[in-house]
């Protein structure tokens, strides 16, 4: 009678399917059977302040409703910031760089119009000071102890010949309303910073500096507070502070630098504006 009781039993149980890749986020350890396509995998993610510091003070920044002041103590408001991030990567102690796992292909126009398609990994981020308080890198997979973070302000190499058609419409390379791209010859705008040199109402038509030369491509690198370790199966998130207020350093007169000007001073503070606050699993 217990053999047949045993029996029954058995042929009554139904496996249980899941994920058994213990690298996932959603890893089952009770599941029998591996599931077709149900892991989810970790993720690296950015968490951008965009703030005005004034020395011990930190405040949001805040898009035509502020007036800020240049070092001359001349006003003028802020009505727009976008740039592109790119290549942002996790840095061992022995200098790996390790990246994310997403690949897209670009097509690349070639100074003769030919076109060339290349694969490459797909890390770029198109950030809007005044809309993008938190962005996904992608995919995430290795673990262990990481001490620097390191990306590109700008697009660099091939990808700044990319025909911007050619992407998703929702991919950060792709057309924008309010272009963020000069031509094939002249690539992608890295950088735009839009203000107004009067602030009196009746000043509404903004002046904007472009940044998008490689020569002005910058890479930065930051540390990671120390004792920080990526665990396998959880995702990471970033917290970094960008200090507007550090952009415009060494500008005395906003109201007559030509943009020129500004485009070469914001160029060079841009790195120093940005800070790690946190990094935690996200």
């Amino acid at each position: 009678m217990a053999l047949v009781l045993a029996f029954a039993l058995t042929a009554c149980y139904e496996p249980k399917e899941g994920c058994l890749d213990v690298s996932a986020t959603n890893f089952d350890l009770d599941a029998d059977k591996a599931c077709t396509g149900c892991c989810v995998y970790p993720s690296l993610k950015l968490t951008l302040q965009h703030r005005m510091v004034y020395g011990d003070t930190s405040l949001n920044l805040v898009f035509l409703d502020s007036v800020y002041y240049d070092e001359g103590g001349h006003p003028f408001r802020i009505s727009g910031i976008r740039f592109y991030l790119s290549n942002l990567q996790l840095v061992r102690a022995d200098g790996t760089a390790v990246g994310i796992e997403e690949t897209v292909p670009v097509t690349v126009v070639l100074p003769d119009n030919s076109t060339e398609m290349i694969t490459v990994e797909d890390n770029f981020l198109l950030v809007n000071a005044g809309f993008t308080p938190s962005l996904t890198v992608g995919t995430f997979k290795q673990d262990g102890a990481f001490t620097k973070i390191r990306f590109t302000l700008g697009i660099e190499g091939q990808v700044n010949r990319a025909d911007p058609t050619t992407f998703a419409d929702d991919h950060p390379l792709a057309p924008q309303d309010d272009p963020m791209h000069w031509s094939i010859d002249s690539g992608y705008v890295f950088n735009q910073f839009r203000f107004l040199r009067d602030t009196t109402a009746s000043d509404t038509i903004p002046a904007v500096v472009e940044i998008g030369m490689p020569a002005q491509l910058r890479t930065v690198e930051l540390d990671i507070p120390a004792g920080y370790a990526v665990t396998e199966g959880f995702s990471t998130a970033i917290t970094l502070r960008i200090d507007y207020r550090q952009w415009l350093a060494g500008i005395s007169n906003i109201k007559t630098a030509t943009l020129a000007e500004l485009a070469e001073i914001i160029v060079n503070n841009v790195p120093q504006s940005i800070s790690v606050i946190d990094i935690k699993k996200g």
